[in-house]
């Protein structure tokens, strides 16, 4: 590997010297043995690095398509949000993001009708209860009549007294025309009694009829007519009680809120996706800066997964320090914190301070050697510093 880290180490060495001081033009003895003391002066691990925005981004569309329209050109100043440039499509996905958002409010006015109108829907449910509960209970009276005479008590009794007073009708008539008997059959007051007579006879058998129908029971027939409208009338009700229980403290039926509320959250999802595709239809700043690089054309189809770079964003109004020249040997003797000095090839006499702000946990096979990422925030800017220039970085030793 390229010898882009070194270590300086200054070494003070006391030496036994072999001549006197003194005695002037004597030679002085050989001495036996020599004793050699290495001292440790300051030293420092100095870096080769480079220079990097404080803040910097590769934008990709996050759609596939055809770009339409390129609205900052490369070298331009963009604020947080603003838009870079644009896919084909914007009409039909506008289209779709109506559409949606109509759903939402439709869905809403459903809901909100619903909860408004909550009041009214328990009195009409406790209404159509109520008047379930009369029907069934007017079956169960017609049913028990019909299970045991066919006429009431008031209607026998009416029936009978009838029938009496036929049968006291053709006796009368039966005395009077015995006082005819002997006349012969043309004789006008004969003929007149006997008409009298059977019409008396035909008004007692006709109530004796109507008697009879009335202590009668009913037949097969009217009992399953009676008896299924009785069930009929009982399971009626039985739905009016489900629907005033399905009804909440407000009035509003459980199922129906439900089911709006379920209808509205999918309409906002919907909204929420169109929304989406419209937006990744146009390529905006995440954060303010210099369009460094703009690789884009119109009519070029461009995709997420190319895999390069289709604008280079970049906040030049501040740079810090990265390095990737520090291996396992020398890693930790630093310390996020520490101090350093950084040097500029391309700025003779340019030397600023700074501190190290992080450093990777994770080391990378760098040509053999395992290296660490480590990242330098300068004290003070200088406005001749550019990006990816070479920078040398001191680290002091511990």
């Amino acid at each position: 590997m390229k010898n882009k880290m070194s270590v300086l180490v200054f070494t003070l060495v006391v030496l036994g010297l072999a001549l006197s001081a003194c005695g002037g033009g004597a030679a002085a003895p050989t001495p036996t043995s020599a004793v050699v003391t290495p001292v440790k002066a300051s030293a420092a691990t100095i870096a080769e690095a480079s220079v990097v925005p404080e803040k910097s981004a590769n934008l990709v569309f996050s759609a596939t398509g055809i770009v339409d329209e390129i609205l900052v050109p490369e070298g331009s100043v963009v604020k947080e949000g603003d838009p870079i440039a644009r896919l084909q499509g914007q009409e039909r996905l506008q289209a779709a993001l109506a559409a949606a958002n109509l759903q939402v409010v439709s869905a809403q006015q459903s809901l909100d009708n619903l909860t408004d109108n909550g009041a009214v829907s328990k009195a009409n449910a406790e209404l159509n209860l109520a008047n379930a509960e009369k029907v069934l209970k007017d079956a169960k009276k017609d049913l028990e009549k019909v299970q045991y005479r066919r006429g009431t008590h008031d209607q026998i009794n009416e029936a009978q007294a009838k029938y009496i007073l036929t049968q006291d009708g053709v006796k009368q008539a039966e005395d009077a025309y015995m006082g005819f008997e002997g006349m012969s059959d043309d004789n006008l007051n004969k003929a007149a009694a006997l008409q009298v007579l059977a019409g008396a006879r035909r008004a007692r058998d006709h109530a004796l009829a109507e008697l009879n129908y009335m202590l009668d029971k009913p037949d097969q027939y009217d009992l399953n007519i009676a008896t299924s409208k009785v069930d009929v009338a009982q399971a009626q009700v039985d739905a009016a009680k489900r629907e005033v229980d399905k009804l909440n403290s407000d009035g509003v039926s459980k199922d129906a809120l439900e089911l709006a509320d379920v209808s509205l959250k999918n309409a906002k999802a919907q909204a929420a996706a169109a929304e989406e595709a419209l937006d990744d239809l146009t390529l905006k700043a995440p954060f303010g800066g210099v369009v460094v690089a703009n690789n884009l054309k119109v009519g070029e189809t461009v995709s997420p997964s190319a895999g390069t770079a289709q604008v280079v964003l970049a906040d030049v109004s501040s740079w810090k320090i990265e390095t990737t020249d520090l291996t396992e040997l020398n890693i930790n003797e630093i310390a996020e914190g520490d101090a350093v000095t950084v040097t500029f090839d391309a700025l003779p006499g340019l030397e600023l301070a700074g501190k190290v702000q992080s450093i990777q946990s994770l080391g990378q096979n760098k040509q053999g050697d395992i290296t660490y990422k480590v990242t330098v925030t300068l004290d003070q800017q200088d406005e001749r510093l550019r990006w990816n220039m070479t920078a040398l970085v001191a680290f002091p030793t511990k």
